[in-house]
């Protein structure tokens, strides 16, 4: 399974390699009308929110994984926004400068500022945000109840490119490290068991943070609604965990108990995670 993930790889960056120009105009004009924020997607929401989730894409763009995993979000009750990384970052663009797109991002899908909010990052999404962390202000740091990072690799770069897509450059950007410097207990670190010798979360450095194995390689066998329930379910823990503790959080309590009884599919939530499948890093 592996190698035919390697060959998808290299047939995609044949692909991409021909389409090069074609991308590049096309950031071009996206430069001209956006400036140099990055590359979001609004995604339709259900409802009242109760959470604000940002999604960071693969390198290859908001579609498949991110997008599935984005629109199941927004069924059941986050304010959510993709930022494709695709076109946000062909050029290189550094921690500070993601940290504040973030609080712009949340801010605009919660101008009361009070929400609490999930951060989902896959792949390259997944390497280059816990480099942002740090540049974070205190409060929205506060506000974020869980970083779920989806396929993390070891090193990164802050920019997307041909390379990259390859496999031929993964970047000089050490990957584990940066996770290590988040709270562990707002981590979590999801793999499929084919795709185990190439992602970074059963890495030693990393013992103290949750990690959900999954069937599959690197496309989590495309079961991209069962992986955003695992998300969702975990997240709940986390705002019922944060109520308990604080005697009783409106917006948390409210958002848990809600997502419970009326998500899209309640069966695929309840029993997407339990005892055996999340675990601390041994």
């Amino acid at each position: 399974m592996k190698s035919l993930f390697s060959a998808r790889r290299l047939w995609l960056g044949v692909v991409l390699c021909a389409l090069l120009p074609v991308l590049m105009v096309s950031r071009a004009m996206a430069d001209d009308d956006n400036g140099k924020g990055p590359k979001t997607v609004d995604v339709p929401i259900e409802g009242k929110p109760h959470a604000v989730a940002v999604v960071y894409s693969g390198d290859g763009g908001w579609h498949d994984l991110d997008k599935v995993i984005g629109e199941w979000l927004g069924k059941n009750g986050y304010a959510v926004v993709g930022v494709d990384t695709l076109n946000s970052f062909w050029s290189s663009k550094e921690p500070r400068s993601v940290a504040k797109d973030l609080k712009k991002i949340v801010h605009r899908m919660d101008p009361t500022d009070s929400l609490p909010v999930l951060i989902v990052g896959y792949s390259f999404g997944a390497d280059v945000f816990p480099f942002a962390w740090p540049e974070l202000d205190p409060a929205l740091k506060s506000r974020i109840q869980l970083v779920s990072l989806l396929a993390p690799g070891y090193h990164t770069a802050f920019h997307v490119s041909v390379e990259g897509w390859l496999g031929i450059d993964h970047g000089d950007h050490d990957v584990v490290p940066a996770i290590a410097a988040l709270p562990a207990e707002k981590v979590l670190c999801v793999y499929g068991s084919e795709d185990k010798d190439d992602t970074s979360c059963m890495a030693p450095a990393l013992k103290q943070i949750s990690v959900i194995e999954t069937s599959g390689d690197h496309h989590f066998d495309e079961d991209y609604p069962a992986l955003a329930a695992r998300i969702n379910n975990a997240f709940n823990t986390k705002l019922e965990s944060l109520a308990s503790q604080q005697g009783g959080v409106p917006a948390a309590a409210s958002f848990a108990k809600s997502v419970a009884t009326d998500a899209v599919n309640p069966d695929a939530t309840t029993a997407s995670v339990d005892s055996t499948s999340v675990k601390a890093n041994e």
